[in-house]
């Protein structure tokens, strides 16, 4: 068991507080700048079975132009789904911003930032954004093994019309669809935001960030860029994630840039 301080046993104690590893290039290139985060389609994860279109298998009709018409549709759908993941604390007190697996696969190998958000207050800024037609849709990743879908029903399909059974299929099956992953992925803890007829999307996240999380390797020569914009940072507390403790004070070289950044923008210490 990890030893933490009030901060962050504030942050891994509280279920609304989700995560979102990124590169250092993206946090300043894209969310620092504008305090944007973009909604992506899924074709851009890494896992297979929901980067490839979905495999779904057809009963009680032999008509394999039929399947294929009910199966194109439902993929076409998928094709214009956006979304953004994030992690959750652990089911036995980790916290969020402490998964080394997270900072090495989507934080650029502990180069990176991890985002601590309101979960409930970023929800309500992307719904309040996007479009009435779209729907959003959110939900935390269950880990089933097999991950094998419900089989469309063709007969259902042909006396419905395609078009009809197919919403009526995804609306029945949303979970399966969008918020199922293999076992393999469990160590993730992964929530998800979508939203539904929409390929991308980015959401103003300045009411909703909670904290800037460096990593243990972060380049603090990147943060000469913060000055060069020449604005301030959002969130009110920034600290540093190194060796099993997230600190404002780490016995590194970087100290001296993290405490420069810090007086410049006018930032609290989060411990």
């Amino acid at each position: 068991m990890m030893h933490l301080s009030k901060h962050e046993k504030k942050l891994a104690e509280d279920s609304n507080v989700i995560y979102h590893y990124t590169s250092a290039d993206i946090f300043l290139e894209y969310i620092f700048p504008d305090r944007t985060l973009k909604l992506s389609p899924l074709e851009g994860t890494n896992d297979p079975n929901e980067f490839e279109p979905w495999v779904i298998s057809g009963i009680n009709s032999s008509d394999y132009h039929l399947y294929k018409e009910v199966l194109d549709k439902t993929n076409e759908f998928k094709k214009r789904c956006a979304f953004v993941s994030f992690s959750t604390n652990g089911k036995a007190g980790e916290p969020g911003f402490s998964n080394s697996q997270m900072w090495a696969h989507y934080g650029q190998r502990h180069r990176g930032v991890c985002l601590a958000m309101n979960c409930k207050q970023l929800i309500n800024e992307i719904e309040n954004a996007v479009p009435k037609e779209f729907n959003v849709v959110n939900d935390a990743v269950q880990y089933e093994s097999p991950t094998n879908k419900q089989a469309f029903d063709l007969s259902a399909a042909e006396s419905m019309g395609i078009a009809e059974y197919v919403q009526k299929y995804i609306q029945e099956h949303k979970k399966e669809l969008f918020f199922w992953k293999d076992k393999v992925w469990e160590s993730e803890n992964e929530f998800r935001i979508i939203i539904e007829g929409c390929k991308s999307f980015s959401v103003d996240i300045s009411k909703a960030i909670l904290c800037v999380i460096f990593g243990s390797n972060y380049p603090y020569k990147f943060t000469t860029n913060f000055e060069r914009i020449g604005i301030e940072l959002a969130p009110p507390y920034v600290g540093q994630w190194v060796l099993g403790s997230l600190t404002t004070n780490p016995a590194n070289s970087n100290m001296q840039d993290m405490k420069t950044l810090m007086k410049y923008h006018n930032i609290k210490p989060i411990l």
